[in-house]
């Protein structure tokens, strides 16, 4: 999950599912709000020990994007980052 606010636009998810060089690289999308603080809950369908790389691209528009926190739940744990 991600909290965060300002540059409307669509920002999305991007994950290579594994440790495999072969394998695709994955992405979901999703919006942002300009005005409000908005939470994204983004699933991403990685098996036990598969987690790879993960990266957030925010929305790139006029205005600055603030996030507030990123929490990260799998079947190892949660971690979680203030900003």
């Amino acid at each position: 999950m991600v909290r965060m606010r300002g540059g409307s636009g669509k920002g999305w998810v991007e994950w290579l599912p594994g440790s495999d060089a072969k394998t695709a690289r994955k992405s979901e999308a999703f919006a942002a709000e300009e005005h409000t603080w908005t939470e994204r809950e983004l699933k991403i369908p990685a098996r036990r020990g598969e987690s790879g790389v993960l990266r957030l691209y925010l929305p790139a528009g006029s205005k600055p994007v603030e996030v507030d926190w990123i929490e990260l739940n799998s079947q190892s744990g949660k971690r979680s980052w203030n900003f």
